[in-house]
This record gives C-alpha cells, structure tokens and sequence, in this order.
C-alpha cells in the first residue's frame, strides 16, 4: 500500500477516536500522512486523544506503518479484505461529501457496485408481510433498473432488500456493525455469504471487530451517506431506520416513505417522516422516475397506467345487491371449503422448501420460540424461514412477534 493509505489504516485504529473524526483531521492537514508528519494538533482534539496520536507519529517517523497496521493488513488479506483510505480512488465520493465520513473502508466483494446509483432500504426487524413485500420488490425493480441496493443486513426489513436485489440478479451492498469476518446477526450468514459473491460488504471497523451499541448508530450514516435515496419500508418511531433517514435529510440526499396500517405502530415512524415532508412511495416506479429526472439512470419509457373502466366506476353500491342469497348457495353447494382447499394447497406449493414450517403455524399465530419446538429447528433455521415466507406474502408477524399464516 502506499504512504496515504498506510497513514488512513493507522488513524482508522486509533482507539477512541471515531472514523469520522480522524477523516476530519486529514481534510484538515491536506492528506492522512501529513496528520502522522507534521507537528500541529488538529482542531478539537482532547487530551487523550492528542497523547494518542503523538505516540503513533513518533512511531511513524522512526519505522512507518506500525506492527499493529501491519498485522491487520496481513490479516485482510488472508480473508480476502481489501482496504481503502478517504484519499483513494475507489473511495465512493457519495461517501466522502458527508459531514463525517469514515477516515477508510473495509471491504470484501465486488466494489464495482459502488460505482453505480445506490439506494438504501432500511426499516423495522418486526416487519410485516406488507412491508416485506414493500422492501423486496422495490429491491427488485429498482436492481434491475440498475441501482445498487444499500442496506444493514438486519433481520426484517434490510434482509428482505438485500434478498430482492440479488433474487433480480443486480447489486446489493451490506454495511457491518463490526469487522467483515464476522457476520451480525448470526442468522442471516447465509444471506452475507451470498451478498459477497456478486454484491459487496463494507464496515469502517477491522476484521476480529465485535459489533458494540454505538456501532449500529454509526453504521446509519454510511448507510445513508452511499445513497442518492434512502426509502423506508416500515418502522416504528423509535426504529434505528428512523434516524437513518433524519441522517439522509441532513446529507442533503432525498427520503422516501412507504405508507402502511394506520393502527400498526410500525408504520408511526414512517407515517411521521411523511408527515414531515418525506417523498411518499406509491409505486416503486416513483422512486426510479426520480432517479430518472436526476440522470442518475438512463430514461425508460414507462407503461401508462390503465384507468379503470367506466363500468366498474359505475358499479358503487349495485354490486351487494344480492350478494348474501349467492354466499348461502356457495356454503351449501361445498363451494367455499373446495375453494378454502384449493388456496391452502396453493400456499403449501408456495412456501415450497420452508414448507416444513408453513404447515405448523397454530390457527392463531405462533412465536418463533413455539416454532422452534414444533419444528426441532434452531432459532437462526427458524428466523431464515420466516424471512423467506414473508417476502413470498405467506406469513405476517403481529406486534406481539406472533408469526400468522396470510
């Protein structure tokens, strides 16, 4: 590596000194090295910080890149982690114009995702089937119209995005509450695994890194500070994707909502960021025509939506008319229980291989502890089913956690 980025390596392991701040200092002294090289202190630092830092450049100037940057260098690239500083090339300039950026990036996968339009979809890990479906096709579309998926990896929400973009075969991006060998939650390895192949993993903390509290509130502005929009599917008011999208407005980048059930607290935080100004989601084509409008994507000549014929706006109350004498005859004839049969074998056919646990969801809801009794699977077996199963639109999960069959 050469010196800058050797330089960001070290200011990016200074302990008790966030990324943010030690990128602050080398846009202040003109580059990462001269923060190592020269003698003035930069703005703001405290005591212990200042004593910190004059202990690594005393160590720079007598061996270079200390043994502590060397072994975390060593240990990257045995795992296949590329490094870079705020000064280098692939650097995502989305990323460098935020107020704090990180001094340097970690990364394993594809960083040619960075270099396309990116945006983030963030929402509750309590997420329902709606908000599931929300998240996934938006994912969706908006992957193959080109658009890197930002997300946090998270159960719920973040899951179902990154699912949705690699499912349409486009590019998918994970931020990391902790260093890249390791995986948060445990849960969805299988999803990092695959995000790695095709998409990429970043985090602004070393390889052997434990995620802390604090980490995930730092990790929401990487999050937003990537991309051009930040969309959130479903999130309560108290919902870390709440912040991230208070984060988006202050960067300057656009936020959308998506609106849900009045009288499902999981939707409060959305509702009050519309409420607020946020663009509303009606169609995942409203994001993309932004997009669009901005040249962030080439122009697409899009479908006109059918209106609905002037018989049906004609119809109004008409059409109860004799609709109890007709639901009578269907209950008699067998009719419902044939149809009831029908739409729960299609269901079963549906859930395909996470049918095992489809089929022993209680009539009236069942905890993913009770699943993991009914079924003898683990949590982290459990938990990747039910992901599965809400973005295909068979299950939901109430504000109690209870899983339900749609």
């Amino acid at each position: 590596m050469e010196k800058n980025q050797w330089a960001s390596l070290e200011l990016c392991l200074l302990d008790g000194v966030k990324a943010g701040r030690a990128a602050n200092w080398a846009k202040q002294f003109g580059g990462a090295a001269n923060v190592l090289e020269q003698s003035q202190w930069p703005e703001g630092i405290n005591e212990r910080q200042r004593g910190q830092l004059e202990q690594l450049r005393q160590s720079w100037r007598k061996q270079g890149p200390s043994e502590k940057a060397r072994q975390v260098w060593a240990r990257c690239e045995q795992m296949d982690i590329a490094f870079i500083g705020i000064e280098h090339a692939l650097y995502p300039e989305m990323l460098r114009q935020i107020a704090d950026p990180p001094v340097g990036l970690f990364c394993k996968g594809n960083m040619a995702v960075l270099r396309r339009p990116c945006v983030s979809i963030v929402g509750t890990r309590q997420a329902g089937g709606y908000g599931s479906k929300v998240a996934y096709e938006t994912a969706v579309q908006t992957a193959k119209a080109g658009a890197t998926i930002v997300s946090g990896l998270a159960v719920g929400i973040d899951a179902c995005a990154h699912k949705g973009a690699l499912d349409a075969k486009g590019a998918t991006v994970a931020v990391m509450p902790c260093g890249l060998d390791l995986c948060y939650p445990k849960s969805n390895r299988w999803l990092y695994h695959r995000i790695v192949e095709t998409g990429l993993a970043v985090s602004e903390y070393p390889p052997g890194r434990q995620p802390e509290k604090w980490f995930f509130l730092d990790r929401n502005r990487l999050i937003s500070g990537l991309s051009l929009i930040t969309l959130v599917a479903q999130a309560g008011p108290k919902s870390g994707a709440i912040r991230t999208a208070q984060l988006a407005a202050e960067q300057g980048r656009e936020v959308f909502g998506a609106p849900g059930d009045l009288f499902d607290t999981e939707y409060l935080g959305v509702h009050n960021l519309l409420q607020d100004g946020a663009n509303v989601l009606t169609s995942p084509q409203s994001l993309l025509r932004m997009l669009r409008q901005e040249g962030h994507l080439p122009a697409e000549v899009l479908p006109k939506r059918k209106l609905p014929s002037e018989s049906v706006a004609k119809l109004g109350h008409s059409v109860t008319y004799g609709a109890r004498p007709r639901a009578e005859a269907l209950v008699e004839s067998g009719e419902v229980e044939r149809l009831l049969a029908e739409r729960k074998k299609h269901a079963l056919e549906k859930a395909g291989t996470e049918r095992w646990l489809y089929e022993k969801i209680e009539a009236f809801g069942s905890l993913p502890e009770r699943l993991c009794q009914l079924t003898g699977k683990s949590a982290a077996q459990v938990q990747q089913a039910i992901t599965i199963l809400e973005i295909k639109g068979l299950i939901r999960q109430d504000e109690q956690r209870r899983i339900i069959q749609v």
